[in-house]
C-alpha cells in the first residue's frame, strides 16, 4: 500500500480584526499549517487550498471530506508549506 500525505482545509469565518480565511495543516509535519486569505472567486475551499498548494509544488491527486473537514493527499512528501 502507498502512503499519501494528507492536507486536512479548514474554513476560518471572519473576526473583527480577519476576514474570512483558510486553514491547510500538513498531517505528516510537526506544526505544519499555513492561513491563506478566503478567494470569493474560488467555490470552495478546497480550491483554494489546492491552488495554494499547486502554487508552491505540491500536486494533490485525491480529495476527501467529513462532516467537518475537507482533505486533499499527495504523493509529494519533500515540499514543505511556507
Amino acid at each position: 500500500m502507498k502512503y499519501k500525505r494528507t492536507f486536512e482545509i479548514k474554513y476560518l469565518g471572519p473576526t473583527n480584526f480577519h476576514g474570512a480565511r483558510v486553514k491547510i495543516t500538513d498531517r505528516h509535519r510537526r506544526n505544519g499549517s499555513i492561513i491563506i486569505p478566503y478567494e470569493y472567486e474560488l467555490n470552495n475551499v478546497w480550491e483554494m487550498a489546492e491552488k495554494y498548494l499547486l502554487s508552491i509544488g505540491i500536486k494533490c491527486d485525491v480529495r476527501g471530506a467529513t462532516d467537518k473537514v475537507d482533505f486533499l493527499l499527495s504523493d509529494n512528501f519533500e515540499t514543505d508549506l511556507r
